[in-house]
């Protein structure tokens, strides 16, 4: 584990949400501990709403479900000097202006559930004990299809026109895609670790969703990626892949062709539910890429194509996950034991092939008769790729294509080669299950979502035990108080001696709580509009030290910055005032200004 993690600007190329996802699990859980994004280019033409538009969604909920915030949402205050680029933007004449606009935006990352006063500012908490939150399973079901659907934008053929027209003056770093369906699982499980649901029935219902939702026609394709990817990372498993093919073809009814020993591991008995399609490209076929005639290609995005083209049951599956290197790989011994491969270290600059190793479904493969399954390398579908590559490529942009038939270019394989990147399958896998199997409390907070699929408020329901002290309290009406602590803590006091205190995973607007109270139940629900600085001024809640009961300071708003070892001002003269003005003025927030002034 980490205290500190700078990416730099590798959202821009890889995106947001990948980054945030990788680095998350990463950071030690601690108040000291911080993650450092930052991004070059701009997501949206309203600088406030850039990194709401990079996510995909309202920075406070995606804080809430993946467990980190940005400092500036929590305390209205960075250190950073952001007014300096939009000077730099308003000064720009139009000419310079590019269609790509520059927008430097560098967000600090916390914890949001272990700053509070009540622990120290070095602990380390338990990641099994972390605060989870409540969430109903259709209310996140909805969230992870409006995920989705924003991170796969460009399949949305309705609104492509519309969006070619405004790129040709003005860019995004969200129009080019940058997101596979391996990332909206990687996704779901990093909040899978942080939310408590039924998650049988979230998956269950986001399935249903991606099935019954039009907007993405082109995604279509990709549905056996989805699934064989949450299979993978043991999200959620569909009924078809949790055993093997021929053991469920005629409880769901599956056309499966008879078996065949002339497809060797297909034409198994018992095959398993997922292989491994090993081909080879002869390097030849790569010159598209690297011709020098045309500057513009630079990285063009590209999938793995597996069709049925005869028969009743003719399909075109698309998979974007897949591993490459320059080699050759050979079968060695039996269907059990990976296939070996020798890699070419020289890489673009040598000779040999390129071979794509592609998990798939093996209920696809056995769809229609042997000798119309093909698989192929493809560039994605994009506006650019049909510009530049389809008069070499066709309409599908098929870089190579070839029958699984071809037994000296093809290799079914139950386990993929000995390679590095697939090893972490099982690591994530354990790691999922160790983590989110935390204790299901009764006293975790339910988060209440708007229309929009916006978290907007938190609720704690405490139940006393009967003829405890305070459901007797109760029962007698004895009065019930809120006292804030910090944001995210709330003291709840039953009378003059008996309190219990409630900790919310996120900070919410204490002073504006509402209580409801059921005497002969023996509960009591604090509810709470979820805190940001642009609902509440929390900035003198967050840049006061807080003394904890351990004896340690914290400090909400701080990033990581070693005191003891920076330049001492000794004095200050009039001059000197009056250069800090001109040069810090355009760093300091409203509530830094005012506290100037004072």
């Amino acid at each position: 584990r980490f205290d500190v993690i700078d990416t730099s600007n590798l959202g821009d190329h890889i995106g947001l949400i990948n980054m945030v996802v990788a680095t998350a699990p990463l950071m030690r859980r601690q108040a000291t501990s911080i993650l450092c994004t930052e991004s070059l280019l701009a997501a949206s033409d309203d600088a406030t709403s850039s990194l709401s538009a990079a996510l995909g969604t309202d920075v406070a909920t995606f804080s809430l479900l993946i467990g980190l915030a940005p400092i500036g949402l929590l305390a209205g205050t960075t250190l950073e000097a952001v007014s300096n680029e939009a000077a730099l933007q308003s000064f720009a004449v139009p000419s310079q202006l590019q269609k790509q606009k520059q927008y430097r935006l560098r967000v600090h990352w916390k914890s949001p559930d272990v700053q509070t006063s009540s622990l120290p500012m070095d602990s380390e908490t338990d990641e099994k004990t972390r605060r989870r939150v409540r969430i109903d399973s259709r209310e996140l079901a909805a969230w992870f299809l409006s995920m989705y659907k924003k991170m796969f934008a460009h399949e949305d053929v309705s609104t492509l026109f519309s969006r070619m027209k405004r790129m040709q003056s003005n860019s995004y770093s969200t129009d080019m895609p940058r997101y596979t369906r391996a990332a909206i699982v990687a996704l779901i499980r990093v909040v899978k670790t942080n939310v408590l649901a039924d998650w049988a029935s979230v998956m269950d219902t986001f399935e249903s969703m991606v099935k019954a939702d039009n907007s993405l026609l082109v995604g279509g394709n990709s549905l056996q990626d989805l699934y064989m990817q949450l299979a993978f990372f043991g999200v959620w498993t569909l009924p078809v892949l949790a055993e093997g093919p021929r053991q469920v073809q005629q409880r769901f009814n599956l056309p499966l062709r008879p078996r065949s020993n002339v497809e060797k591991l297909l034409g198994e008995v018992d095959p398993p539910s997922i292989v491994h399609i090993i081909f080879s490209v002869p390097r030849k076929h790569l010159k598209v890429l690297t011709g020098s005639g045309n500057k513009m290609i630079g990285t063009p995005g590209m999938h793995v194509s597996v069709k049925q083209e005869f028969g009743a049951h003719q399909h075109d599956n698309h998979f974007y996950t897949f591993h490459c290197y320059f080699g050759k790989f050979m079968k060695d011994g039996t269907d059990d034991r990976p296939p070996l491969f020798e890699e070419d270290d020289k890489g673009w600059q040598g000779s040999a092939d390129l071979v794509v190793v592609c998990a798939a479904p093996t209920f696809g493969l056995l769809m229609g008769p042997w000798n119309g399954l093909k698989v192929a390398l493809a560039l994605n579908n994009s506006p650019q790729n049909v510009m530049l590559f389809s008069s070499k490529l066709g309409g599908l942009l098929t870089v190579f294509e070839i029958s699984i038939e071809n037994e000296q270019r093809v290799l079914i394989s139950r386990n993929p080669p000995f390679m590095d990147t697939n090893h972490s399958i099982a690591a994530q896998r354990k790691w999922l299950q160790t983590y989110s199997n935390g204790a299901d409390s009764d006293t975790a907070a339910s988060a209440i979502f708007d229309a929009d699929h916006s978290a907007t408020k938190l609720q704690i329901r405490t139940v006393f035990a009967k003829e405890s002290e305070e459901a007797t309290a109760l029962a007698n009406g004895a009065a019930v108080n809120i006292v804030p602590i910090d944001l995210s803590t709330i003291r709840l006091k039953l009378g003059t001696s008996l309190s219990r205190t409630l900790v919310f995973p996120f900070p919410v607007q204490s002073s504006n709580s509402k209580t409801r109270i059921a005497r002969k139940s023996a509960w009591v629900e604090v509810e709470a509009a979820i805190h940001t600085a642009a609902k509440e001024d929390g900035f003198d809640t967050w840049t006061k030290l807080h003394p904890t009961p351990h004896g340690s300071l914290s400090l909400g708003s701080m990033t990581r910055v070693s005191l003891d070892v920076q330049p001492k001002i000794l004095s200050i003269t009039k001059k000197d005032a009056d250069w800090i003005n001109v040069m810090m003025g355009g760093t300091l927030s409203e509530g830094e200004k005012h506290m100037k002034e004072q």
